[in-house]
């Protein structure tokens, strides 16, 4: 093959295993959180059918990844991501804005 095919190449599949990589991590997300609520569906039915009193959901299963977060890391996070914005858009506006000089 030649040199120019294969270099054409290179970014077609450079983008179609990151675009793969992703999807695939959306699925298998979705298929443990499923898997979940089944398990947690199937407890409390069980524990209803012998008159037992229903378990509590633990707090672990409403929050992303098993981890609760605080209030304060989620305002925490959101601002940094805010000051990451505004710095960006500084950046671009004085960037965007300053004549240039053509030779």
């Amino acid at each position: 093959m030649k040199p120019e095919i294969i270099s054409g190449f290179i970014p077609v599949v450079a983008i179609a295993m990151g675009i793969g990589i992703g999807m695939r991590a959306i699925v298998v997300y979705y298929r443990k959180r499923k898997e979940m609520f089944a398990l947690f569906h199937q407890e409390p039915m069980a524990a209803i059918e012998k008159g037992i009193e229903l378990p509590p959901l633990p707090a672990e299963f409403f929050a992303e990844d098993g981890k609760v977060r605080s209030s304060h890391a989620r305002l925490l996070s959101g601002l940094v991501w805010l000051f990451i914005g505004l710095s960006l858009m500084i950046a671009l506006y004085f960037k965007l804005r300053t004549p240039r000089c053509s030779p």
